[in-house]
C-alpha cells in the first residue's frame, strides 16, 4: 500500500490537529508560538487511532523498513505504537509487543527499568513519536534504547514542525549526526500551517503575527498568503 500524503494532510486538518492562536502560547520546548500541533487527538477513540496507525503502517511499508517492533515514545505515541504493532502483526505474528515507561524504574536491568515487554540486546527497533519540535523528547528515549543495547533502525514522527534547533540544525540533521539514525515524518509545519492559514478567518494583522513568529524558527519559511 502506498502512503497517501495528501490524504494524511487532509486528515490532520479535518481533526484540528493544528491550531492558530491570536496570542502566543508556550510550547513544551519552551518556545513561544502562535500555532500548535496536537496529535494526541488522533488517539481519542478507536476509529481515529486505527486510521492514524493505518497511515503509519502504509508509510513503513512504502519505505521498506525492517524491525522487530515499534516503540511509541511515552506518553504521546504509546497507544499509536501499540496499534501499529497490531496492524503489522497480522502479517507478522512474531512482531514483539513493547511499550516504554514514562518514568523509568530506579532499579533493575535497562530492559526492565525503561520498558514493559521482551526487550533484548540487538533488537531492531523503529521509534514512533507524535510531534517533533526540537527533538529533545525523542533524544531522551533514544538514550534509553541505546542503554538497553537495541539497534534503532529509524524514527517516524507524525508531525514534524520542521523548526531549527537552538544550534541551528533541524531535528533530522541532528539525529543523523548524533545517533546515525534516519528520521522520517508523515507531515510537517510549513505544509500544514500554510493550509491552515489559507483556511482561517483571521484578519491580516493576526496572520502576519502568526507567520512572522513561525518564520523565526521554520527551516522552510512561509509567506502571509500561506505559500
Amino acid at each position: 500500500m502506498t502512503f497517501d500524503k495528501e490524504g494524511f494532510d487532509k486528515f490532520i486538518l479535518e481533526n484540528q490537529v493544528v491550531g492558530i492562536k491570536e496570542e502566543p502560547i508556550k510550547l513544551k520546548s519552551g518556545r513561544e508560538s502562535y500555532w500548535y500541533a496536537n496529535c494526541r487527538v488522533l488517539s481519542d477513540n478507536y476509529g481515529l487511532l486505527n486510521r492514524t496507525a493505518g497511515f503509519v503502517a502504509d508509510f513503513i511499508k512504502e519505505k521498506g523498513l525492517e524491525f522487530d517492533y515499534i516503540y511509541g515514545t511515552p506518553d504521546g505515541a504509546t497507544k499509536l505504537g501499540v496499534m501499529v504493532n497490531i496492524i503489522l502483526g497480522k502479517d507478522n505474528p512474531d512482531l514483539k509487543m513493547v511499550v516504554g515507561r514514562k518514568k523509568p524504574k530506579d532499579y533493575g536491568e535497562p530492559r526492565d527499568r525503561f520498558f514493559v515487554g521482551p526487550v533484548e540486546k540487538g533488537d531492531r527497533v523503529l521509534v514512533v513519536e507524535d510531534v517533533t519540535t526540537t527533538g529533545s523528547s525523542v533524544v531522551e528515549h533514544l538514550d534509553f534504547l541505546k542503554e538497553a543495547g537495541v539497534e534503532i533502525v529509524g524514527i517516524i514522527s507524525l508531525f514534524n514542525r520542521l523548526e531549527k534547533r537552538d544550534d541551528g540544525m533541524g531535528v533530522a540533521e541532528y539525529i543523523k549526526k548524533e545517533f546515525e539514525v534516519p528520521y522520517y515524518w508523515l507531515s510537517d509545519g510549513p505544509r500544514i500551517l500554510s493550509l491552515a492559514v489559507k483556511q482561517s478567518n483571521l484578519d491580516e494583522c493576526t496572520i502576519k503575527k502568526v507567520v512572522d513568529n513561525a518564520n523565526e524558527y521554520l527551516i522552510e519559511p512561509i509567506d502571509e498568503s500561506g505559500g
